[in-house]
């Protein structure tokens, strides 16, 4: 295998043992400098970020040991495992005598592309990549980092394999280095392509949190990327909820460089109504996998539509009554009609006309592209497509969709987690998440002994902060797990039910609630939701753990009101945010849409 394919970017200066004359040119038309082990003049010491080593002329011990001063202290060594050259089981010894460990290993496969991630099982490798015993990735990056190469700093903490995550506080900190990474590049590339660079840095930031919930600098750059993104409300609440939980002069201090009070809310918006004037007929191209969002909203339109006017693609059983287990205690399994089809016989009744509207939705990417590139094709040129976007990430991911089912256009794109704060692409609309008709009960228990519910594990967004301050603060446990049948009788019981974010900012739990008759506490979101509640009203947020502290204390000791704000906020629910009432403001937008866009000029 081409072990040049597996260098990293900040690799410039190559040491090749026992390659080949022509990977040297190689290398060097990519404008790097690659020389031959040996050949003179001398090397000065520490002078190569690498060496790639296939076939060399001495044991491969000698080659090691040899080549070692040469390297800079955070040199790899790409070493070829051929069997002629060395034995992989042999490799850990072999690589410590020379003062080196391995790294990540590589295997060779023809489907596979290059730089494609290691493997992980104890399986023949076909190559190495080998670091000196006292390698310290963390301490690369900030060295890249401060030679003002932020990508390769980025890179390099991208590339950190699994096994040397093992330790919390070192996975940690290679999340913190990332996402500093991350601010730092967007410095300099601008608004294109920011909000996809915030939702990495949000991820990295949600695993600091969670490991190290306390780690001051990942609240600071991850604060500060919220005002880059024009929001300093949100800059303001994370910042404010560190300090009271443990509080420190140097966040004082970066709190008053945000202005939130000029920062402009999430819009009181409404969906358009639709007409119910000529119902369509749906084809839903969609993964296997559960997806609360998709399948909860497909639900909606067979409620609406009729099972018969809605189809999936590929046929995903757990929407019929087919293997529960896909989605074992998550309130997304449906016993809906339906039966599979195979593509043929999809791709004909889209020629047929059988569809009026297609629905991609898998903006994971999981579907086989050369499948989902024939089924689009088979529609006739004017059926308008729209992408439906449930996951987790604020990003704006149309264009990498669009490429990969080959399409320049869709009419529109709906995406659960729209920042308010953030331009997306031209006709993106807000679509969150919804509860399904079926398991909202049509009356809830008036008696409920429980003050507080809270469900959930303890990892993204801010819960470990959350959670440990309210438990510390009002002498609670909120530790308990439920199978699906027990947690929404928990939830009757309590006549407060606390929301907190979790990788998205929308959570199945912010519906379910209101649903089930408990009072909506939870973080305010940041993000676009038609219709959405009234705190106050009929729920209630708060901003920060100061903020959650006194409401939680206030709604404690005023059960009548909290009692008129459960009422109202299922009331609304039932109104606005049921799994049908989702679907018809899914039909209604689209219907509104299309009429925009008149007949004959779909894209």
């Amino acid at each position: 295998m081409n072990l040049a394919d597996h260098m990293l970017q900040s690799m410039r200066k190559v040491l090749l043992v026992g390659c080949s004359e022509g990977l040297r040119a190689r290398l060097e038309e990519r404008g790097l400098e690659a020389s031959n082990a040996g050949a003179a003049p001398s090397y000065p010491e520490g002078h190569f970020d690498c060496a790639l080593v296939e076939r060399p002329e001495t044991p491969i011990e000698e080659a090691l040991q040899d080549l070692l001063p040469f390297l800079s202290p955070f040199a790899a060594v790409y070493l070829a495992l051929e069997p002629d050259v060395v034995d992989a089981d042999d490799l850990g010894g072999l690589l410590a005598g020379a003062g080196l460990r391995p790294y990540v290993y590589w295997r060779h496969e023809p489907s596979r592309e290059p730089g494609a991630p290691a493997r992980a099982d104890p399986a023949p490798y076909d190559a190495v990549m080998a670091v000196r015993q006292t390698y310290d990735p963390v301490a690369h990056a900030r060295a890249l980092f401060k030679a003002r190469h932020p990508e390769w700093a980025l890179e390099v903490l991208t590339n950190v394999p699994e096994h040397f995550l093992g330790d919390a506080e070192i996975h940690a900190r290679v999340a913190a280095e990332k996402q500093l990474c991350l601010l730092a590049l967007d410095r300099t590339m601008g608004a294109r392509g920011r909000l996809n660079r915030f939702a990495s840095a949000q991820r990295e930031f949600y695993r600091v949190t969670t490991l190290l919930p306390y780690h001051y600098p990942a609240y600071y750059c991850h604060a500060e990327f919220w005002h880059v993104l024009g929001n300093d409300d949100m800059a303001a609440r994370v910042l404010r909820t560190i300090r009271h939980v443990a509080p420190d002069d140097t966040v004082e201090r970066r709190l008053t460089s945000y202005r939130p009070e000029a920062c402009p809310q999430p819009p009181d918006e409404t969906a358009p109504v639709w007409s119910g004037a000529n119902p369509p007929r749906i084809l839903m191209l969609c993964h296997e996998h559960p997806d609360y969002g998709f399948d909860t909203l497909y639900d909606g339109l067979c409620t609406v539509l009729g099972p018969d006017a809605v189809l999936e693609f590929p046929w995903k059983p757990s929407l019929h009554g087919r293997a529960p287990e896909i989605a074992k205690d998550y309130p997304c399994t449906f016993d809906l009609p339906g039966e599979p089809l195979d593509i043929e016989a999809v791709c004909r009744q889209l020629r047929e006309g059988r569809f009026d509207w297609v629905f991609y939705t898998d903006t994971l990417l999981q579907l086989d592209r050369d499948m989902v590139r024939r089924v689009i094709a088979a529609a006739p040129a004017p059926l308008p497509l729209f992408i439906l976007d449930t996951w987790d990430d604020c990003g704006d991911y149309l264009d990498d969709v669009l490429a990969h089912i080959g399409r320049d256009a869709a009419c529109a794109c709906f995406k659960r987690e729209m920042l308010a704060c953030a331009d997306y692409a031209p006709n993106t609309f807000p679509m969150p998440f919804a509860y399904a008709d079926g398991r909202a009960p049509a009356e809830v228990p008036s008696e409920r002994p429980e003050a507080l519910f809270w469900a959930g594990k303890r990892q993204d967004g801010m819960r470990h902060l959350f959670l440990d301050h309210i438990e510390a603060r009002f002498g609670l446990k909120l530790d308990a797990s439920y199978a699906q049948e027990a947690y929404v009788q928990a939830i009757e019981r309590a006549r407060i039910g606390l929301n907190l974010f979790g990788l998205g900012f929308d959570t199945v739990r912010y519906w379910e609630l209101p649903a089930h008759g408990c009072v909506l506490l939870s973080e305010r979101p940041p993000i676009r939701i038609p219709h959405n509640f009234r705190d106050g009203e009929s729920a209630v947020f708060f901003d920060d753990a100061a903020d959650l502290e006194a409401k939680l204390a206030h709604y404690l000791a005023h059960p009548e009101e909290v009692e008129a704000i459960a009422a109202a906020g299922r009331r609304h629910f039932r109104q606005y945010h049921t799994a049908s009432a989702r679907a018809r403001q899914l039909l209604g937008r689209v219907e509104a849409i299309l009429n925009g866009i008149g007949a004959g000029r779909r894209p």
